[in-house]
């Protein structure tokens, strides 16, 4: 403990010598006739990056000036009433982030939790996170499952996120975090850079990445990304192959008219992939175990095939009075199949036997269309300019499983001396399981100017949900909600022109099947969060802070009553809150120098007072940042990052209600480039650099251990 409120005042020290640091600077500099600063020096920018909601950023930056995952309102992070971060192309470049986890991993107050090679359960303030957002248009993440989670990051100009509810564009969901997946558009300059790069564990990369216009005024633009990956692992018998290929058209349909058309398609293949408990961690009589990193449940006849496309078309019209209509839709196709066993038990210590199989052969057929109509623009009342939005969103989704049976059944043997051997299964699918889910809402969302320093952002959404299950071809359930209101509100006052305090409120809905004595489905789980803090915009909005507190609350959240005819009914209560602070810096801190900063520190209890979601850290740090050495060693960049986070525990983890327990402790990760020529960049990588071991999280009785120390280099050529 002592150690943890340590750290949080180092960490608060470090907060506030930036914040006089970055305000000293302000005082120090010239000021114009208006009395505005004058901004640094720019910043170094090697090429355009353009996004889906017309943000152009250098891919320098650290920090977004705008960002509408919250409220689909153009707002900058002050601006905005909530918590909210970037991860930014440059980041993802500077530390190699190569999936949406690993840039989710480098983010405030977000817990990965990777619980398998394959399958990752991030969550945000102690709830799991469960929905992403393309380019502002809702998706189901399937729990991770078939989500994307796991997805490339090749094709992505950055990922945004909202912490807390958020259920003003995402309709269904938990109070913990909204994850928007922002994907590359097309430059009006042509660009192209293509690169190679070899890792640890015989890992190979290429990637290429071509932008720019196609016809000579500019009208048609294009841009195509591919990226072909194959890597072994620190874990026995697993080997992966990843398959991206993204491409966007752009077309002036007239001078205020736009359509853009793309598809998006990865394909992710894991031979040796492990499947529930991937390391035990306790033995029958109860002892810990103490296996090494490379031990697996997976073997080598296990596999999981995931494979998707997503086919997208926006239409963007600008009115002259400041108004944009937009009209986007999309489609996923989405085909997995499985293959894997999942062991359960405890083994002996002596002989490494004792453990249950169950083995699972089981194909997916996934889709989702989704449609976002919005129209947003500024109106003037009573003197002064406002802005609004509205729009209405639908997804419908279907999810179709079909399982194969085995026809053998070989007893596990000893975990000592592991590879289980491979079963046969049946050709034809013997059960059957899907589901359809529509859900549809209307939102708005207003930003009032009060006064010249107070300013109101406000919106509510009203959704309809349905859900539709079928269990071997029979019908078994059908449940619904309809009228869900979701509002939002919050306020803003600028305390000068780089401080301000605010104030927000949100909410989210989450629908659930268990029911009451009365055979009624119990309402949906209601999640509310309240937020406040201050928050700085320093050097023209190049670097952001924010220091804020945070309550967030779920009621009607199932508890077991009796039951009735051999069923488990249930009871809606208050459940678990969830409470803290968060502090946050992000952006260019100097010429040259770029930080990316946060500390979290949460407590969380359930209705009756105990401690709740203790498998969730408390304390995180997050730090990365790079160093621009031109000045000194010519056109070479280095940095660092230190992921550290406090100690979690799940009761009764072992035989006899042993506690699992993982000690905090912190992964630092380095990174170094050097350009070689004018065209030529060379980046090399290390992860774990102290070679720290330790689980990154619990699943049932079992632990996933932290990848060991690893390096990449890169070579990089722009054209």
């Amino acid at each position: 403990m002592w150690q943890c409120k340590r750290l949080a005042v180092c960490v608060g020290l470090a907060v506030a010598g930036m914040t006089v640091s970055a305000a000293q600077a302000e005082e120090t500099s010239e000021h114009n006739h208006q009395g505005e600063a004058k901004a640094l020096s720019p910043m170094t920018v090697t090429a355009e990056s353009r996004s889906s909601d017309g943000t152009t950023e250098g891919t320098g930056a650290y920090t977004s000036s705008t960002m509408r995952s919250a409220t689909g309102l153009g707002l900058s992070p002050r601006e905005t009433p909530q918590s909210v971060a970037v991860i930014t192309r440059q980041q993802m470049d500077d530390f190699a982030l190569g999936d949406v986890s690993a840039a989710l991993s480098h983010t405030t107050g977000i817990s990965v939790n990777q619980a398998e090679s394959d399958r990752v359960f991030p969550s945000a303030r102690g709830f799991a996170i469960t929905h992403v957002q393309f380019d502002g248009t809702p998706v189901a993440a399937q729990s991770s499952v078939e989500g994307d989670f796991l997805a490339d990051t090749a094709i992505y100009d950055r990922v945004e996120i909202v912490r807390g509810a958020a259920g003003l564009l995402s309709g269904a969901g938990n109070p913990s975090a909204a994850i928007n997946l922002v994907r590359k558009r097309p430059t009006h300059a042509f660009q192209g850079s293509t690169a190679l790069s070899a890792g640890s564990w015989d890992k190979y990369r290429f990637e290429t990445d071509v932008s720019g216009a196609l016809t000579d005024n500019g009208r048609l633009r294009g841009r195509l990304v591919a990226a072909y990956q194959d890597n072994k692992s620190n874990l026995d018998f697993l080997d992966q192959q990843r398959k991206v290929l993204y491409g966007v058209g752009e077309l002036d349909l007239t001078d205020d008219t736009m359509l853009s058309v793309g598809f998006d398609y990865q394909h992710q293949i894991s031979d040796g992939t492990t499947y529930g408990e991937p390391v035990p961690l306790f033995f029958s009589n109860g002892q810990r175990t103490d296996f090494s990193r490379s031990t697996t449940t997976g073997t080598d006849w296990t596999v999981w095939d995931k494979e998707r496309s997503i086919y997208f078309a926006d239409l963007v019209h600008q009115f002259g009075n400041g108004w944009t209509a937009k009209l986007s839709a999309s489609h996923l196709q989405g085909d997995y199949f499985g293959r894997m066993q999942y062991l359960s038990g405890y083994m002996d210590q002596d002989t490494g036997t004792g453990f249950n199989t169950s083995l699972n052969s089981f194909s997916v057929d996934r889709s989702q269309t989704g449609i976002n109509l919005f129209v947003n623009g500024p109106f003037e009342l009573l003197g002064r300019e406002h802005e609004l939005i509205l729009g209405w969103n639908r997804a419908r989704e279907t999810n179709d499983r079909e399982w194969y049976d085995p026809l053998t059944t070989p007893a596990p043997g000893s975990f000592f001396d592991w590879n289980y051997p491979r079963p046969v299964f049946r050709d034809e699918a013997s059960r059957f399981r899907k589901s359809t889910t529509d859900q549809s809402g209307y939102y708005a969302a207003t930003r009032l100017s009060l006064t010249e320093t107070l300013s109101l952002v406000a919106g509510v959404r009203i959704s309809d949900w349905k859900r539709q299950e079928w269990v071997n071809r029979q019908k078994t359930d059908e449940y619904q909600h309809t009228d869900e209101v979701s509002p939002y509100g919050g306020l803003i006052l600028d305390i000068n022109p780089t401080y301000s305090l605010y104030v927000g409120y949100s909410s989210i809905f989450n629908p659930q099947s268990n029911r009451d004595v009365s055979n009624q489905v119990l309402a949906p789980v209601e999640g509310t969060s309240y937020d406040a803090g201050i928050k700085a915009a320093y050097f023209n909005d190049r670097l952001n802070a924010s220091l804020s507190v945070f309550r967030i609350e779920q009621d009607n959240v199932a508890e077991p009553d009796r039951m009735i005819d051999g069923e488990q009914r249930y009871r809606a209560r208050n459940g678990v809150v969830s409470k803290g602070f968060e502090a946050e810096v992000s952006g260019e801190v100097a010429p040259g120098a770029r930080l990316y900063a946060g500390y979290t520190h949460r407590k969380a209890e359930d209705a009756q007072g105990r401690a709740a979601l203790t498998y969730e850290p408390e304390d995180m740090l997050r730090v990365s940042g790079t160093y621009d050495l031109s000045a000194g060693l010519e056109r070479s960049v280095v940095g660092g990052a230190v992921r550290w986070q406090g100690d979690i525990y799940k009761e009764n983890s072992g035989p006899n209600g042993e506690k699992a327990r993982q000690g905090s402790y912190a992964v630092v990760d380095l990174m170094a480039r050097h350009q070689l020529t004018s065209a030529l960049t060379a980046s090399l990588h290390v992860n774990n650099l102290l070679d720290r071991t330790y689980y990154t999280t619990f699943i049932y009785n079992g632990g996933f251990y932290g990848a060991p120390r690893s390096a990449e280099l890169k070579l990089q050529y722009d054209f």
